[in-house]
């Protein structure tokens, strides 16, 4: 208390969970020595008598001591990052609602705090790429707005963006092209004073690819379940594909074996052409890949068997005769070995 009164803080008047706000001294404190819930559960308003006796006195002449914190002016230790109490009763007033201390928080609130999302953006950065249907044709939009090295800085690639979005009606807010542009240059740029057009297409076209794997692979995975379900035994059908023994098979072979699991599912031909890229030991690195109907690899790439069976959560032991061997200890086809 001394050290209050000697430093001039309004202090006491603010405590009004202790003091209470009662007229008489019998309706300060209850019966055990604390405040009633009425005065307990009083909101901190700007308008209750000891808040604003307090505000005014910190307010009014501006000479308090140096090491003083004002109660309206401090911002602590995030900075611009946080509100002062004088900023939050400017924002209460602007949005208060019809009723006695209420905001209104749909409407204009709910459009001052809509803060653009990245994963929105990129959703409809994607439907922007998807809607051109051509890898070229977005690639060159972006090389148009490139320098002579070929490279983009965050506002080409803002104004490249726009043009984009507009050609294929997509809307979009200044404030998520701003952020496509920063997030690309800085995650993509290596360091550079620009991000590459190329790299920008490519990462378009792998994110693309991205999502369109994950509906189908949920279909692939659903129809080896079925089959395994009707009674197949899909491990058997993909070792009969590799009639060499090698543990791999051409793309060729990859795809007769999807036909096979055909009627157990729904796959469309774009998901078994999608299903060809996945398994493919063959990273997908060529820009035409992305177009319809493109298989993105030829004939003579592997697809990996124990790959695509631990992609179904399975091992693979090859054909039912050489899982038969191993699960009877034999080798080489030697039965006096299963036999001991």
């Amino acid at each position: 208390e001394a050290e209050r009164e000697e430093r001039g803080l309004p202090l006491e008047g603010l405590n009004w969970r202790a003091f209470g706000l009662g007229k008489g001294p019998g309706k300060v404190l209850g019966p055990k020595g604390r405040a009633s819930h009425s005065t307990r559960a009083k909101p901190l308003a700007e308008s209750a008598p000891e808040l604003a006796q307090a505000l005014q006195d910190v307010r009014g002449d501006g000479a308090e001591p140096a090491g003083m914190r004002s109660l309206t002016a401090s911002r602590g230790a995030g900075g611009a990052s946080t509100l002062t109490y004088d900023e939050v009763a400017l924002l209460f007033r602007r949005f208060q609602g019809a009723g006695r201390g209420t905001v209104q928080y749909s409407g204009p609130l709910m459009a001052l705090l809509d803060m653009p999302s990245w994963n929105v953006a990129l959703r409809k950065l994607l439907q922007v790429y998807r809607g051109l249907g051509d890898h070229e044709a977005f690639k060159l939009e972006l090389l148009r707005h490139a320098d002579a090295d070929l490279r983009l800085t965050a506002k080409d690639l803002q104004e490249a963006l726009h043009v984009l979005f507009q050609r294929t009606g997509q809307r979009a807010k200044a404030e998520e092209l701003l952020l496509l542009a920063h997030k690309l240059v800085s995650d993509h740029s290596g360091g550079a004073a620009g991000v590459a057009a190329a790299r920008v297409a490519s990462f378009c076209f792998d994110e693309a690819e991205r999502q369109e794997w994950r509906a189908v692979a949920t279909r692939l995975r659903s129809a080896a379940k079925n089959a395994y379900l009707a009674g197949v035994d899909v491990e058997q059908l993909l070792a009969e594909q590799d009639q060499r023994g090698q543990g791999c098979i051409s793309l060729q072979r990859f795809k007769a074996f999807l036909a096979q699991l055909g009627p157990h599912g729904r796959l469309s031909s774009r998901d078994v052409n999608m299903c060809c890229r996945h398994f493919s030991r063959r990273e997908a690195d060529s820009d035409l890949q992305r177009q319809e109907g493109h298989e993105g690899s030829s004939p003579e790439e592997p697809v990996s068997l124990s790959t695509f069976m631990a992609f179904l959560g399975k091992s693979y032991g090859g054909n039912l005769a050489a899982r038969l061997r191993s699960l009877l200890g034999t080798a080489d086809g030697d039965p006096s070995r299963g036999a001991a």
